[in-house]
């Protein structure tokens, strides 16, 4: 049996379309100026029309019939010395998008910007911030975010997002999960498994930003396995991550 490896490094060991990957600019509704508890107040009102005039205000359209939304309203600190945070609004039942929801208080007015729409599907996404780039600045981290599923395959995504230019944008998308399983000339099969795992560590002293990646991802083919170490590196030019060096164990 002959397998070519290109066969199942797809484009799914590069990340599957993430919402604003790699700079592109989707059109938004207008920004909205309302404290981050008026909108919270607004989105649980028992009155389902209130419900549905802000969600589609805040560019939420997928949760429009959802009359059971859960809000979590978290501090952050996206801009230096601009007051930031970030709603997290998630459906009643897994399935639903959830959907990122930054603010920022650059002039005393509290605004919206660009919601982030997320997959759910089996489960919900981790959400953290972590200053990795700036000193006072923080990024939107989210693990365990679904990219594919479907018959012979499944991937979850690190996803890592930073404001700029007045929107999130991705600045890092590698597979943390990824199983892909096919039947070539029955009954021979492919089956190949990936399981990474990464880490926010000091960066090197002549590196720019403040932190570096470090992934340590285990691939197993067959009865083959494969470790492999990757460091990610902030570059300014491009505004986000990219790999410096790999090596297979």
């Amino acid at each position: 049996m002959n397998v070519k490896l290109g066969l199942v490094i797809l484009p799914l060991s590069v990340g599957l379309p993430v919402w604003g990957q790699w700079g592109k600019t989707p059109s938004h509704p207008p920004s909205v100026r309302a404290a981050p508890e008026e909108i919270v107040r607004q989105l649980t009102s028992s009155d389902s029309d209130v419900r549905k005039q802000w969600v589609l205000k805040l560019g939420l359209d997928d949760l429009i019939s959802d009359d059971g939304l859960k809000l979590e309203d978290k501090p952050a600190a996206f801009l230096r010395n601009v007051g930031s945070r970030l709603l997290v609004v998630k459906g009643a039942d897994i399935g639903w998008t959830m959907y990122l929801v930054p603010m920022i208080r650059p002039d005393g007015d509290w605004q919206t910007l660009p919601a982030v729409p997320l997959s759910t599907h089996y489960e919900a996404p981790t959400i953290t911030l972590d200053s990795l780039v700036r000193k006072g600045e923080q990024e939107i981290v989210v693990s365990h975010l679904w990219v594919d599923h479907g018959t012979g395959v499944q991937q979850t995504n690190l996803t890592i997002y930073k404001l700029i230019d007045g929107a999130m944008r991705i600045i890092f998308d590698q597979p943390e999960h990824l199983h892909f399983f096919t039947v070539l000339n029955p009954p021979d099969t492919y089956d190949e498994y990936q399981e990474s795992t990464f880490k926010f560590v000091e960066k090197e002293p002549n590196a720019a930003g403040l932190k570096a990646i470090e992934e340590t991802r285990v691939e197993t083919v067959g009865k083959r396995r494969i470790t492999v170490h990757r460091t990610y590196c902030w570059k300014p030019e491009i505004q986000a991550y990219r790999m410096e060096g790999a090596g297979p164990e």
